[in-house]
């Protein structure tokens, strides 16, 4: 249980240090701009908030621009699907996430020092999404929200009060007793998922993962095997090309700065690569109105 009870003590202190003070709205409405680095695009709802430390951030706001914060403690941010964010690394920080998926809701605490290895997985906990009724009312309302056209100012406020009344409700749900999975195994293997979502586009061995979850590399192969019927290596790079997909279709790249961004180092490889998954090469027109498929 250490690591719902370390999530719980970082509620505790998000709290003790006056709560949730701003909340930033992501928004799908806007592409990324062609300089950004580290963009982050989920499909479902994300809700994460600053701990500790300094988070420089750029989201696409409810106004149409793109918009450049520094998040401190008491800030956080709401991502709606296919909401995107983009930050840099060179700040130390810890922030606890919340992945609102259709079938579990994710909690993650995590940990960045500068120069240090990609993220330190602080704790990581899921539970079933089936108990989440209120939760789901709460988040169909935050997508409301977002599409009210009403001053910008008033919309972040009812932002951050209702994201505010979602991080409480978030962990009351977390101390209940249905935790999503039953196994242990199962457990680790959405720890090495987690792991995977935030730093798929730097630098990762197979050692990274044993290390941040301390088992060894074979136990690492052996979760992959079970749980996904592929290896580790296949496993990241069908998560790499899948990004890569969208930066693509975004049209503001080259094919070579989007293998860059996506943790090819070798273009000519990412081609190929991109090639034998999708069935059509990177550059070719098809790509954007295939990225969906």
């Amino acid at each position: 249980m250490a690591g719902k009870d370390n999530i719980i003590s970082a509620y505790e202190m998000f709290a003790k240090n006056g709560g949730l003070k701003h909340l930033h709205l992501a928004m799908p409405t806007l592409l990324p701009s062609p300089d950004m680095e580290n963009i982050v695009c989920h499909d479902f709802p994300v809700l994460q908030v600053v701990i500790s430390g300094v988070v420089p951030f750029w989201v696409a706001d409810t106004s149409g621009r793109v918009s450049h914060f520094k998040l401190r403690v008491g800030d956080g941010y709401f991502s709606l699907p296919k909401g995107w964010n983009a930050r840099t690394y060179d700040t130390e920080r810890t922030m606890l996430q919340i992945n609102f998926r259709k079938d579990r809701h994710q909690y993650a605490l995590s940990h960045w020092q500068p120069k240090k290895r990609p993220c330190s997985l602080g704790a990581w906990r899921e539970i079933s999404a089936s108990a989440l009724t209120p939760s789901k009312h709460l988040l169909e309302a935050m997508e409301r929200l977002a599409e009210m056209e009403v001053p910008q100012e008033d919309l972040l406020k009812a932002a951050t009060s209702a994201g505010d009344s979602l991080l409480h409700l978030s962990r009351l749900e977390l101390l209940t007793p249905q935790i999503y999975g039953g196994t242990r195994q199962h457990a680790r293997w959405r720890q090495l998922v987690a792991y995977l979502e935030d730093s798929w586009h730097r630098p990762l061995q197979r050692t990274d993962l044993a290390r941040e979850l301390r088992i060894t590399p074979d136990h690492v192969s052996r979760l992959f095997r079970q749980f996904s019927g592929e290896s580790f290596s296949r496993y990241l790079t069908r998560l790499r090309i899948r990004h890569s997909k969208y930066l693509l279709s975004t049209g503001k790249w080259s094919v070579k700065e989007v293998a860059n961004r996506c943790g090819f180092t070798d273009s000519s490889y990412f081609v190929k690569v991109f090639k034998r998954q999708m069935g059509y090469t990177p550059g070719q027109e098809g790509c954007s109105a295939n990225f969906r498929s």
